[in-house]
């Protein structure tokens, strides 16, 4: 693994070009084959206006441009890309619509294929309050690997005697088990078994049909997938009778994120910043310091070969549990692991993602592309061009797809996209209880991803202070900001075991919440300003503050200006603003001509809430949510990062301006 390591720094530092601006969000990264991407963003709230990749080439496989609303969900998305090597991509165009409450009720898209046509599709989506799926419908057209197929389906969910748990989608049927596990599924394509082990994780799954196959997962300690086995059943019949069933399973080995292996051949998976951006197929061992086939370990009880007849009968056991009483055929040894080239490794594949981080074209070490992919808005496959043997298992939002089921792994649980929704119970529904455990994304999937079936917090690390904070988020990303540095988001474990190493190293740990006002729009508040509230929170001893206002449009200045003075009167308002400002009140009680002031005076000359964020950072913190007001104060006028600080009684609210 060391020598992983050291190939993985190499391609990290030789191989890709990373930039990113001033926010630390992403403006370019340029690829070891002569591909690279470009991102622009809106410069008011810093949202992705534009993405464009390029092959190597010079065409354009991506040139997609987002529109919003005003909360920041994605309107529609068009691709203004070019149809590269063997006519691959093109051109495509997808538009959303939500409701009240931000889920997604209406997708339409057609994407203009080079070979075989327009390809199209409409999906319409319904909830119940608690964000169960009620009804679902799909139609049109799906291109996979040079192939049309129509579809078309309207699904009503039906929850039987159960709150959250589906028992009928149109003519499938599901069954659960007492702890929220799928166990049962019945569609017209056969039967499916399903079995959970006692910390609810699937084990082993069994199809019957025209096609019975089986399938089995092992787990390590940590509850990340160590192995899978998987493979079709061979039925023997004597008189029409069936005398004998027999399943041989091919393994694949998940030695570590870097390593996976097949029975046909090892990938190296390499990194940035928790997304994959190159596999390579991997072409001998020959000269590493602890070859695979070698016993680095010793065993405390038993050998290599028991451990083997071990793993053998926990197999026979799950694949048991999941109906299945046939036997199973599991090759002892694992090919790839005994090879001992060295030759260089010409299999390379760059991913080149969308927003989501979901694989959208795939290019190979000379930068054609070798794989363009599309999804519908919940994950299914909608297209699907391959120029090459080559086939991804990694794809909606980068998680591996199992093609023996169909799910989608993403760590904690097992997704159905078709379904568009879990297998088994959010680990962390309890902090949401007014969320169904099973729904994806908050219904909610065109802009927000789950990294791996959990909803997860954000790690503030300050290395001078030695301090490591978690503020608890209501959305599904895991963020690492360092130094008020947003470096990104990271699987589930790895934020965990990176904590518990510095701590062991002399960090204090602390659990911290900030919370905001509806009105407050929190996509300007940088993760700069957040890790300065941080660190006087922690200064403080506060562990819970209210962010009541941000950064304001002229018609929210003008609004929060007239109530002030209904609140507190025209003197005490007057004294908190410069001439400007005095002069819009001058039109109090008429909100619309405040409002029409202010545009004319300038709005940031009236009130820095009203100015770029990119430059300033204005909020108030309601007085009422810390509780060691003078000590939070005291931090705050301590820090130089702090321009300007304004409290009870010259401001009724706690007044912060922070540069950016």
């Amino acid at each position: 693994m060391k020598e992983l390591y050291m190939q993985y720094l190499f391609l990290y530092e030789q191989y890709i070009g990373l930039r990113n601006n001033k926010f630390d969000s992403r403006t370019n990264i340029r690829y070891g084959n002569g591909t690279y991407s470009e991102y622009y963003y809106d410069p008011l709230n810093r949202r992705l206006k534009n993405l464009k990749s390029y092959d190597a080439n010079g065409l354009k496989m991506h040139d997609i441009d987002y529109g919003y609303d005003g909360v920041g969900n994605i309107l529609h998305q068009s691709n203004n890309g070019e149809y590269v090597y063997n006519g691959a991509g093109g051109p495509y165009k997808y538009d959303y619509k939500y409701d009240e409450l931000y889920r997604l009720i209406h997708s339409g898209g057609n994407f203009e294929s080079n070979h075989n046509g327009n390809m199209y599709y409409n999906l319409n989506m319904s909830y119940s309050p608690s964000g169960n799926i009620t009804n679902k419908q799909l139609y049109g057209q799906t291109l996979i690997n040079g192939g049309v197929n129509n579809i078309d389906y309207n699904r009503d969910y039906q929850y039987n005697g159960r709150p959250h748990q589906v028992t009928n989608a149109g003519e499938n049927e599901y069954e659960w088990d007492g702890n929220g596990n799928m166990i049962f599924r019945n569609t017209p394509q056969g039967r499916r078994y399903q079995c959970w082990d006692n910390e609810d994780r699937l084990v082993a799954v069994h199809d019957e049909g025209d096609m019975p196959q089986i399938s089995a997962y092992l787990y390590d300690g940590g509850g990340e997938r160590v192995w899978k086995l998987t493979g079709g059943v061979i039925q023997n019949y004597m008189n029409g009778q069936q005398i004998y069933s027999s399943g041989h399973l091919d393994k694949t080995l998940y030695a570590s994120p870097y390593m996976v292996m097949t029975e046909k051949e090892y990938t190296k998976h390499y990194y940035i910043e928790g997304e994959r951006i190159c596999s390579k197929i991997g072409s001998g061992f020959q000269g590493v310091l602890t070859p695979p086939t070698s016993t680095p370990i010793d065993f405390i009880a038993g050998s290599a070969q028991i451990c083997s007849i071990l793993l053998r009968e926990m197999v026979n056991r799950n694949v048991q549990c999941a109906r299945y009483d046939g036997g199973i055929d599991i090759d002892p040894y694992l090919p790839p692991a005994h090879n001992n080239g060295n030759e260089y490794e010409k299999l390379q594949y760059f991913y080149h993602s969308d927003h989501l981080g979901s694989a959208s074209f795939i290019t190979d070490i000379s930068g054609y592309v070798m794989q363009h992919l599309q999804y519908f808005p919940y994950g299914e496959l909608f297209v699907s061009q391959r120029n090459s043997e080559f086939d991804t298992r990694y794809k909606f939002t980068a998680k591996e797809l199992d093609n023996e089921t169909s799910y989608t792994y993403f760590g904690a649980r097992y997704y159905d996209s078709e379904l568009s929704g879990w297998l088994s119970i959010d680990p962390m529904s309890d902090k949401y209880p007014s969320l169904s455990p099973y729904c994806y994304s908050a219904d909610n999937p065109v802009v927000l991803v789950d990294p791996n079936g959990m909803w997860i917090d954000d790690y503030y690390f300050n290395t001078e202070t030695k301090q490591i904070s978690v503020i608890k988020t209501n959305d599904n990303f895991d963020r690492l900001i360092i130094n008020g540095i947003n470096k990104g988001t990271y699987n589930k474990g790895y934020l965990d075991k990176i904590a518990n190493i510095s701590r062991s190293g002399g960090y204090t740990f602390n659990e911290l919440e900030i919370k905001y006002t509806k009105n407050v729009d929190q996509s300007k508040i940088s993760y700069y300003t957040r890790a300065i509230l941080v660190d006087a929170m922690n200064k403080s001893k506060n562990n819970s503050i209210l962010i009541t206002s941000g950064t304001r449009t002229p018609e929210d200045q003008a609004r929060i200006m007239k109530n002030n003075v209904d609140i507190h009167g025209m003197e005490s308002q007057k004294s908190l603003y410069k001439a400007p400002g005095q002069q819009v009140l001058d039109y109090y009680p008429d909100q619309e001509a405040m409002t029409d002031e202010i545009y004319r005076l300038g709005p940031s000359n009236v009130s820095k809430h009203c100015g770029d964020p990119n430059k300033i950072n204005v909020l108030d913190i309601a007085p009422s949510s810390i509780k060691y007001q003078n000590e939070f104060k005291n931090a705050i006028l301590n820090d130089s990062r702090v321009s300007k600080l304004l409290y009870p009684p010259k401001d009724p609210a706690l007044h912060l301006e922070i540069p950016q």
